[in-house]
């Protein structure tokens, strides 16, 4: 999940280096990141998807809730993760 989110993160931050010149904000929010790379109007699945990702980044990241996030992750899980954060990207791009 932790490469999938800074995958994004990336591409965002890339984004919005392009369209604005600037250096992206040193955060890891995607949602924050897409609206700076004016990036609006997601679809809710898309949304909901970044929302999510964002939950399990910080979780792994700063594990408070260590054991539940290792009840919710399982090989299937992470596929279907992968697989949406690869269509993600695809969509990103051609924005």
């Amino acid at each position: 999940m932790d490469v999938s989110t800074l995958t994004l993160q990336l591409l965002l931050s890339c984004i919005i280096l392009l369209i604005s010149g600037g250096t992206p904000s040193k955060i890891h929010d995607l949602l924050r990141l897409t609206s700076e790379a004016l990036i609006l109007n997601l679809e809710d699945d898309i949304l909901k998807f970044l929302d999510g990702l964002n939950d399990v980044y910080y979780d792994t990241r700063y594990p408070l809730h260590h054991e539940e996030l290792l009840n919710y992750i399982n090989i299937d899980k992470a596929e279907e993760i992968l697989q949406e954060t690869k269509r993600i990207f695809v969509w990103l791009e051609k924005k």
